[in-house]
Formats: structure tokens, C-alpha cells, sequence
């Protein structure tokens, strides 16, 4: 039994340290999955829970307190230690991110109500009451790592078809989320199309960035775009892989002129692997497909559908 306490104890503050390195140094990448950034953040929770868990457990003062007395104690350990992280997380040139703090509330309030023995000297219902609030905020917390985690299942299940729309959880895919939503009045194929709100700027537009990446075996790219106004509009497709580098002449850039009605473009992949002028397109991993506007004068609506690869 000893044997095992030591083990669970060694376990624990290791991973307390090798958590608190990755507060500062590592994490996904620009090109990682959206489940890879969101397991990443659920990290706070398990780090905080931790770090309480062995608080309560190896300090005899706080150990000695009542319930109360521990929570104020903690909550406030919890409050420091969470901003001094941010802090310096901007000095390091990382991205700070304010609910980051609340996920360290989460796991410190989950070690306390769960694991803390004097949670045992409170009233029953208040108890099961605290229990179930952080149980909440936690499933709260969890529900974008869940819903990641399915449309990427549904996206693989899709393939070769990007994108159709007919699940709510597809607007995940794009970036710019705030011009987008799923529709109902104008698709190509199936009952739901995306329409997208374009607004007078330099550039509008939207980027498809969450899909499978290897394209390898599949000849063309199809997208469907419906223009319901009179007069035509011109519409730009830039293509690039994990590797671009940002320059114009590392990734594919095409144009087209969408008339009203439907447009349906076939893009030969042949012609994105080689549109690099130094080194030919990863098609083993692609990774954005923007769509945009340039010298916008007014605003306008595009409806986009049926985007899929075919040979």
C-alpha cells in the first residue's frame, strides 16, 4: 500500500512539473486539428486539479481548515498563479487567453469538492450542490473538444466531400465564422447551403481551414457557388499547403468571374501541385482554401455548397 501511495505521489508531481513547462513552452501548432487545440486547453483543468489535489493533501496548515476556509485559500492561489501565467506568457510571445484562468478555477474547484476530506463535514445537499455546479462548468467547458472531435469523425466519414453543410457542426471548418451560417433557402446538393456575407473592403472573404488533407489521389476540386444578384462577380481561390511560407508565389491563386445563378468551378489539382514557382505543392497536406473579394464596393451574399474531390 505505501508502495503505491509513493508511486501515485512520484506520478503526480511529475506531472505537475512536466504541466507547468508546458504552460510556457510547446502546444499545437497552426496546422494541428481543432480537437488538438481544445485538449490543450482542457490541460489547465487537469494541471489546476492536480496542483490543489496535492495542496490540500501535503500542507498540513491547509489540511487543518475547514471547507470554506480551504476554498477561499485555493481560489486565490489559483487567481495569482493564473495571471502571473498569462503575464508571462506574453513576455515569451505567447498568446495569453482569459479563459484560460476560468479553466483553472474549474480543476481547482473539482480537486476541492471531489477529493478535499473536509468536503465531508458539509451539509449533503450542499455538497451534491457544489458537485453538480463544477460537474456543469466542466461539461461546459468540454463541449467544444466533444464537438470537434465529432465533425472531424464526420468529416473523415465525408471525405472525399469537404464540405456540404448538412450538419450544423461544419461551420467549424471555416475561419471568419462571424460573416458564415448554415442556410436552408439556396443548396446545390442535399437541403443546406453556407451562405457568406461579403462587406466592402481591400479583401472579404472566408477560409476553409479544418478538412482532410491528403489529396493525393483525386484530380479535381469541385465547389459549387450560387451569386443571387443580377450582375457578376469576381471571386479569388488561394490553395496552400502546411508548408507556405505566406509569399504569394508558394501557394495557388485563381480567379473567377461567378455570374448570377450557380457556378460550378473544377479546379485541376494538377494545377495547384505545380502552381509554386520554388518547390511543388504537398497535396499529401493541404491546408487552407481561402475564397475572397478584392475592392469590394458594396456589401453582397454568396452561397457556397458541395465541395468535394473528385478523379
Amino acid at each position: 500500500m505505501e508502495k503505491f501511495r509513493l508511486i501515485k505521489n512520484v506520478s503526480l508531481y511529475a506531472a505537475l512539473a512536466v504541466g507547468g513547462v508546458f504552460l510556457f513552452i510547446g502546444g499545437p501548432a497552426l496546422e494541428s486539428s481543432r480537437s488538438s487545440y481544445h485538449i490543450w486547453d482542457m490541460g489547465h483543468i487537469i494541471l489546476f486539479a492536480i496542483l490543489t489535489y496535492l495542496l490540500i493533501k501535503d500542507l498540513p496548515f491547509l489540511d487543518r481548515q475547514n471547507f470554506w476556509t480551504q476554498a477561499i485559500i485555493i481560489l486565490v492561489i489559483t487567481a495569482v498563479l493564473g495571471i502571473i501565467t498569462e503575464l508571462i506568457q506574453v513576455k515569451l510571445d505567447r498568446s495569453p487567453d482569459i479563459d484560460d484562468i476560468g479553466r483553472n478555477f474549474i480543476g481547482s474547484a473539482i480537486a476541492l469538492v471531489f477529493f478535499a476530506r473536509s468536503r465531508r463535514k458539509l451539509p449533503g445537499f450542499v455538497l451534491v450542490l457544489l458537485q453538480a455546479t463544477v460537474v456543469l462548468a466542466f461539461i461546459r467547458e468540454s463541449y467544444p473538444l466533444g464537438r470537434s472531435l465529432l465533425d472531424e469523425a464526420i468529416a473523415k466519414s465525408q471525405f472525399p466531400v469537404l464540405a456540404d453543410f448538412e450538419t450544423p457542426f461544419e461551420v467549424d471548418r471555416w475561419q471568419e465564422k462571424w460573416r458564415i451560417n448554415i442556410d436552408d433557402k439556396v443548396s446545390r446538393n442535399g437541403q443546406h447551403g453556407l451562405r457568406v456575407n461579403l462587406t466592402p473592403a481591400k479583401y472579404s472573404g472566408v477560409s476553409f481551414k479544418y478538412f482532410p488533407s491528403d489529396w493525393h489521389d483525386y484530380n479535381y476540386l469541385k465547389i459549387s457557388i450560387f451569386n443571387p444578384d443580377p450582375d457578376t462577380l469576381k471571386i479569388f481561390c488561394r490553395i496552400h499547403d502546411k508548408n507556405h511560407n505566406n509569399m504569394y508565389s508558394d501557394r495557388f491563386n485563381r480567379a473567377f468571374k461567378i455570374i448570377p445563378g450557380w457556378n460550378d468551378l473544377s479546379i485541376p489539382l494538377e494545377q495547384i501541385r505545380k502552381s509554386p514557382l520554388e518547390i511543388e505543392m504537398d497535396m499529401y497536406h493541404l491546408d487552407l482554401i481561402g475564397l475572397f473579394t478584392v475592392d469590394l464596393q458594396q456589401s453582397r451574399v454568396l452561397y457556397f455548397d458541395y465541395i468535394y474531390l473528385t478523379v
